[in-house]
């Protein structure tokens, strides 16, 4: 039987809190492209006064940004393969050695997301719903380049077959889970809020000091609920292989004749 939405909450904060001095070093680690890119959206400006060249300013910052989430994907590879081990009661891997193996199928990642995205974007512009179903059986082909070295379209492949005739169990189980953690994340921003004294219009139009520190801390928030947020789909890609479909194929009866008496 799959693993239960409760079992499946209760497990990932086990995990984290059981594991909380290797998995908030990974949050740590994240923090800094986090922060990195929090910080370049100041750079624009900048970049464009020192080239002289809208253009030119406007590229290097592209690239920056595209940089600095290239780092922060590796890093969140590496959180996941650390989380498979630690919830199989594996030793964690050495953290250099994890984030070199991460970088090193970082080009494999990117195509599997960039397959996944396109066939998901494909679905959404036919209709809502085939989007959605594409997002649901897709939504572990990194967890199957990670952890069981599928690459390409073999990833996309496994994955919909640990999804297929369980779509509505694991799609039930990431949409509680992601509106359980979207209400707890929203309340602790809330207090961060009430406790610089600002408001939604403030944060949108104003660029203070109270603003600054509410984004800090906003990020700050986000990446050391990381390991949580990473945990719970890796978590459920792995009870999905432990708990395969009992798939029967039902005996094909044969029909006798009943046997004829001699005359």
């Amino acid at each position: 039987m799959l693993i239960s939405t409760i079992d499946l909450i209760s497990r990932s904060a086990k995990l984290y809190r059981d594991n909380l001095k290797t998995l908030a070093t990974y949050a740590g680690i994240l923090l800094i492209p986090a922060l990195l890119l929090m910080f370049a959206g100041y750079t624009l400006g900048i970049l464009i006064f020192l080239t002289q060249n809208f253009l030119l300013g406007l590229g290097l910052y592209f690239i920056l940004v595209i940089l600095l989430s290239l780092v922060g994907f590796i890093i969140s590879m590496s959180l996941i393969r650390v989380i498979a081990s630690l919830y199989q009661k594996q030793s964690a891997p050495n953290l250099v050695i994890n984030l070199k193996q991460s970088l090193s199928l970082l080009w494999p990642a990117v195509l599997v997301s960039l397959i996944s995205g396109l066939a998901i974007f494909g679905g959404f512009l036919l209709l809502v719903i085939p989007g959605i179903i594409f997002a649901i059986w897709f939504i572990f082909s990194i967890h199957a380049l990670l952890l069981d070295n599928k690459l390409g379209t073999d990833a996309l492949r496994f994955s919909k077959q640990l999804v297929a005739g369980r779509w509505g169990s694991v799609f039930w189980r990431l949409a509680a889970v992601s509106i359980l953690l979207a209400i707890l994340i929203g309340i602790l921003q809330w207090i961060i809020k009430m406790i610089f004294g600002i408001d939604n219009a403030q944060i949108q139009t104003q660029l203070t000091l109270k603003t600054g520190l509410y984004g800090l801390f906003t990020i700050i928030l986000s990446t050391f609920l990381s390991p949580l947020t990473t945990a719970i789909p890796t978590i459920l890609y792995l009870e999905l292989k432990n708990t395969p479909l009992d798939i029967r194929i039902p005996e094909k009866t044969i029909e006798t004749e009943p046997p004829t008496e001699e005359k």
